[in-house]
């Protein structure tokens, strides 16, 4: 089974993939704002605005826009990523902050508090530091470069020590609230961390139970649900990047139900053994009795397993009672259709016909891993979901991976 620290870890990625899109939305929206700002320059609204200031923050945005963007779709988990974005708005907040009449040093607070986000304390006081240094490099840049224009009868000197002095103080105060708010975010972290690891560690126990019966009942399930396991993983991470499941399956919804994904199959228990293990084609009878398994899972898990997570205990029942529902509705053992067919059920499908195809059966032999990919592209919209089809289709180097390191003799 997975490790729970993978998950944990998979965690703190995931949000940093999520906060890394809010801050480029925020970017976005800058982008979209700036051509009003011109309009409102051309028009007299900011006569003594630096409109050369407007074209450099363009020029900034665009680029580190469209390298945070490249970036994203290259490796959309990569912690490069929020450093090219929050560089980009401190970059901005430099180019203002600099400029000729400007004393916008507030400003500075705006990425140690967008840091907060990541959850990160570590993080934080990195960007605290980094955001400090800028500080002082604009600071000395003005006191020796744009003073002489505005000002007389000070020095460079004393105006870079007067506001040193003054915006450290301001500074090391914001400071102050950003570690407290790190600070608060870790703790809160730790503690919802310590209760999903109890929770954890009873279903995994009670999981390893129960595959330990099936790896007994039938040769080669017990690698057939690590594999697939595997699958429901990639398929869950591909459907996140939708926006129309990515507040449906959070971190927490994906790891249970790549937890729940091992005991999918518990109803074979049920299953007499001259059935699961025959040679050949089953007749009518006996497929009659096979298709009993998934009713008889979820009675099994309704009896013996209430005592689990409410949440995750919907997952399991909805994945061993619609794992072999099909989007056209000519599955088992219901004949639901469509979106009446639970999420959890539906990924769960995609993730054994996978499986099922490249591990063949008693009585069909294994296909090859692109000729998987074109069954998959003709069960789009009959068997399978659309959407988890066609994820299925764009995760085949991931799904590859697998693949190819699991034993699958």
């Amino acid at each position: 089974m997975k490790n729970f620290n993978d998950s944990f870890e998979r965690f703190f990625k995931t949000n940093e993939y999520k906060q890394n899109k809010f801050i480029m939305r925020i970017i976005l929206w800058f982008l979209i704002a700036i051509p009003f700002l011109l309009l409102g320059r051309q028009s007299g609204i900011f006569p003594e605005f630096d409109i050369k200031l407007i074209y450099i923050d363009l020029i900034i945005f665009i680029c580190g826009y469209c390298i945070a963007f490249i970036f994203e779709k290259i490796r959309p988990y990569s912690s490069v990523i929020k450093y090219i974005i929050l560089f980009t708005v401190e970059t901005n907040v430099i180019i203002i902050s600099i400029g000729q009449g400007s004393l916008l040093y507030i400003s500075y607070i705006i990425v140690p508090l967008l840091s907060c986000i990541y959850l990160d304390r570590k993080f934080s006081i990195k960007i605290l530091i980094i955001s400090y240094i800028l500080m002082i490099i604009s600071l000395i840049h003005r006191a020796y470069f744009l003073i002489p224009g505005y000002t007389s009868g000070i020095t460079p000197e004393r105006w870079l020590t007067q506001y040193t002095a003054g915006l450290t103080i301001e500074y090391c105060l914001v400071a102050c609230v950003v570690l407290i708010v790190a600070s608060r975010n870790t703790t809160i972290v730790d503690t919802d961390y310590k209760e999903v690891v109890k929770a954890f560690n009873s279903q995994r126990e009670i999981t390893a139970s129960y595959v330990a019966m099936l790896s007994q009942k039938q040769a080669g399930l017990e690698k057939h649900l690590a594999r697939s396991s595997n699958y429901v993983e990639i398929i869950c991470n591909y459907l996140q990047r939708n926006k129309k499941y990515s507040d449906i399956l959070t971190d927490n919804t994906v790891f249970n139900y790549v937890t729940a994904s091992y005991l999918h199959d518990i109803g074979v228990i049920s299953i007499p053994d001259s059935i699961l293990n025959k040679k050949g084609a089953l007749n009518d009878k006996e497929t009659k009795i096979l298709h009993t398994h998934p009713i008889f899972g979820y009675n099994l898990i309704k009896a013996n397993m209430s005592q689990m997570n409410h949440d995750y205990l919907e997952i399991l029942c909805d994945m061993t009672l619609y794992h072999h529902e099909r989007w056209d509705g000519n599955g088992y053992p219901y004949g639901l259709s469509g979106e009446k067919i639970p999420l959890a059920g539906r990924v769960m499908a995609g993730a054994n016909y996978i499986d099922n195809l490249l591990t063949g059966a008693a009585f069909r032999a294994p296909v090859t891993f692109d000729k998987m990919l074109e069954i998959i592209k003709e069960l789009e919209g009959t068997a399978l979901d659309p959407e988890i089809a066609r994820v299925i289709l764009k995760a085949s180097n991931d799904i590859k991976a697998v693949y190819e390191r699991q034993n699958f003799i």
